[in-house]
């Protein structure tokens, strides 16, 4: 899923209008054969030609498969979270 979308202008890595990528899912049997990457790539391209210049998205710290896609479509680390079950 692609969307554009207003951060608010308080957040911490700067606010405006930019689009999120989630819940980018893929069935195992399609797994390894460049569909992601290339779903990837149209939604960017959809966001590009909407004026959208930043685009966010989030993975599990334990999902290195969907990290090394996003790694190779130039994503770029910028915030860890943490959790802890009390």
């Amino acid at each position: 899923m692609g969307r554009i979308f207003e951060e608010d202008r308080t957040a911490d890595n700067g606010g405006g209008r930019m689009g999120l990528c989630d819940e980018l899912y893929l069935n195992e049997r399609a797994r390894g054969l460049g569909i992601g990457k290339r779903l990837l790539d149209e939604v960017l391209r959809w966001m590009k030609e909407r004026g959208i210049a930043r685009v966010k998205l989030h993975a599990y710290s334990w999902n290195r498969r969907a990290q090394k896609i996003y790694e190779m479509c130039g994503f770029e680390e910028y915030a860890v979270s943490y959790e802890k079950f009390i």
